[in-house]
């Protein structure tokens, strides 16, 4: 039995106090699943966003302003620093296809193009410890995919990081590292998806509903869901391993 305590430090909800982290705890997963439906719904998802984006305008999409300004708070944003989902609604635009990763990654990428939310994923496996997204003291080390250099962020990043210090995810959701990267291999996944307003609480639930419901259908797992916010900034998800 794996326990994982996932939380929220009290620095970003100072800041952003009705921000919601969702999260979605998921064990027996099967991540080579061929079944074509993802792609078909990852390829339907980047459409609507692209449709989305000519309409609105990718910078002036409520939900991009929102991060944009997060990003802003912590001094995290330089001008090409993105977000998640920026990224990704970025790709849309261009008319290129969002790449195929993994089965899970697939389904992740698909609900953050749907409703225009990041949304990002971990190998529970390779997690030392508990997680916490938090300001960096500057002493943890991140490790880039396809990569063995090690860069330590700059005190004040909001980085996602586990108890032996090893960042899993840097300026809040913008790039995961190597340590805890999701792998065909992965059987066992912490999935997390991040609320600012104008959405809520009710959206978050949703959305880590829905990306349950698909994990359970789509690739044969058993999943948990949970809830972090400002009255419950940690939360302790159990799975068998």
């Amino acid at each position: 039995m794996r326990v994982l305590v996932d939380g929220v430090d009290e620095a970003i909800f100072a800041r952003f106090p009705e921000y919601v982290r969702a999260v979605v705890i998921a064990w027996n997963v099967d991540n080579t699943s061929s079944d074509p439906e993802i792609g078909k719904r990852l390829s339907e998802a980047t459409m609507r966003a692209q449709q989305i984006v000519a309409q609105q305008g990718l910078t002036m999409h409520p939900h991009i302003v929102a991060w944009r300004k997060a990003y802003k708070a912590f001094g995290m944003w330089d001008g090409r620093s993105y977000s998640a989902v920026e990224a990704l609604a970025r790709r849309a635009r261009s008319g290129k296809p969002v790449r195929r990763i993994s089965p899970l990654v697939d389904l992740m990428n698909t609900l953050s193009l749907l409703h225009f939310v990041p949304v990002g994923g971990d190998d529970v496996e390779q997690i030392q410890g508990n997680v916490t997204l938090r300001p960096a003291t500057g002493a943890e080390v991140f490790v880039p995919f396809n990569s063995e250099e090690h860069v330590f962020p700059p005190a004040g990043e909001v980085v996602y990081v586990d108890d032996a210090g090893r960042i899993m995810c840097r300026k809040w959701n913008w790039r995961q590292g190597r340590f805890t990267a999701i792998t065909p291999q992965t059987s066992v996944a912490l999935c997390n998806v991040d609320v600012l307003p104008p959405l809520s609480r009710a959206d978050g639930a949703l959305f880590a509903a829905q990306l349950a419901e698909w994990i359970e259908v789509f690739l044969g797992g058993q999943t948990a869901t949970a809830l972090i916010t400002a009255s419950t900034p940690q939360v302790e998800l159990t799975c068998p391993l």
